[in-house]
């Protein structure tokens, strides 16, 4: 029991980072609890008793074991999302502040100034953003050059590093594998195409063996990675680059499996 106990409070640290704010947080419902008069509120209702049984709720081990075996370890901490901490420090501050309007404002700057990092001296990298969309450029020359490209059939294997911008921008390109290859919690993330392309170099014979098995028309390589046969050689065609990527085009995809199909 105490063990497990020990790995729910693991996931709790995994949550609150330094801690500052869920302490602040727990801070704010004893204040509401001590100075609220009207216990009818909706607001006292959900924020007190909702956050106070969720709470127990979480931490009980028989919840943790069975979340564990059913689901996985790793992302049990999602489950302190249901507690409604920025509603109740939102809710708490503006009680504080129409009180003591000048010392409570001064209050909640002072403990969030203190509970925070300046982002800009912080460990976190920022870039200036690129286009109207905020993801790389590169994203956008890409997914265009697929989306206007004769093939009607919009399906493409990008590299590992694309992976999370694709359908961000163009909900129309399917890949043959998708963003559960970046989380080690997700079940079965085993995928030949995309082990093939991690690899130091290209083999296009392989590769052209994925793209038939996944149905994929289009595949796009990073040329920072060496290719140790011809694309051509095995029937790929480059239709277009921009920056670090090109794309190749597979027609014999398209007529061997889509065009059969009709």
């Amino acid at each position: 029991m105490g063990q497990l106990i020990g790995e729910i409070f693991e996931q709790y640290s995994r949550y609150t980072g330094t801690g500052v704010f869920m302490v602040l947080f727990f801070v704010g419902l004893v204040f509401l609890a001590v100075t609220e008069n009207d216990k009818e509120k909706a607001g006292y209702t959900v924020l007190l008793h909702g956050s106070v049984w969720m709470a127990i709720i979480i931490f009980i081990p028989l919840l943790y074991v069975v979340y564990t075996r059913l689901v996985d370890t790793g992302t049990y901490w999602r489950f302190f999302w249901l507690i409604p901490m920025g509603i109740g420090l939102a809710y708490v501050g503006t009680e504080l502040i129409n009180d003591h309007r000048v010392m409570g404002f001064l209050l909640i700057v002072l403990v969030l100034l203190l509970g925070g990092n300046l982002v800009y001296t912080s460990d976190y990298t920022f870039e200036k953003a690129e286009n109207e969309y905020q993801i790389p450029q590169e994203v956008i020359d890409l997914s265009d050059i697929i989306e206007t490209h004769e093939c009607p059939v919009k399906k493409a294997a990008f590299p590992l590093e694309l992976l999370i911008f694709i359908r961000q921008y163009d909900v129309d390109i399917t890949m043959p594998y998708g963003r559960e290859q970046l989380d080690p919690n997700w079940v079965e993330t085993e995928n030949d195409f995309f082990n093939a392309i991690m690899q130091d170099w290209y083999d296009f014979e392989l590769i052209r063996h994925n793209c038939y098995d996944t149905a994929t028309c289009y595949f796009v390589v990073n040329r920072g990675r060496q290719f140790i046969n011809n694309p051509s050689t095995y029937g790929f065609l480059k239709i277009g680059e921009t920056g670090d990527y090109e794309v190749y085009y597979h027609p014999g995809v398209y007529h061997d499996i889509y065009e059969s199909q009709n």
